[in-house]
């Protein structure tokens, strides 16, 4: 019987300390999280070109929140769609756009000259 006894603290151990792991990873990735969402909310209140009112701070906290989740619940293969529409709903509530593309650059005919005439001689 002691043998039994000696398993079964053992596997009692083990399942403790896999635990323990579990509950320190935990926190280590609510951690990461919660700095994650601190700089995304920096970063958005300084895009929002105006002093942020206690609304806007409370959307952006709650965009910041659903956009760190989605990327986890992406990174470990699960469904982000319900965190992608709040992050979508939050974007629209606060008129929050992206940026304007830049335009395309137009080659002056000198250049497309010049470019071509290098081209030609290349060969």
């Amino acid at each position: 019987m002691s043998t039994d006894a000696t398993t079964t603290t053992s596997a009692e151990a083990r399942k403790a300390a896999g635990r323990q792991r579990g509950l320190a990873r935990m926190k280590e990735i609510a951690l990461e999280d919660a700095d994650r969402r601190r700089r995304l909310v920096a970063d958005l209140i300084a895009d929002l070109g105006r002093i942020p009112t206690a609304l806007d701070r409370m959307s952006i906290e709650n965009l910041a929140a659903a956009h760190v989740r989605a990327e986890r619940l992406r990174s470990s293969g699960r469904s982000d769609i319900e965190e992608r529409r709040v992050v979508l709903q939050a974007q629209r509530a606060l008129g929050m756009k992206p940026a304007p593309a830049a335009p395309a650059k137009t080659e002056s005919m000198a250049e497309y000259l010049e470019r071509t005439a290098a081209a030609g001689s290349a060969r």
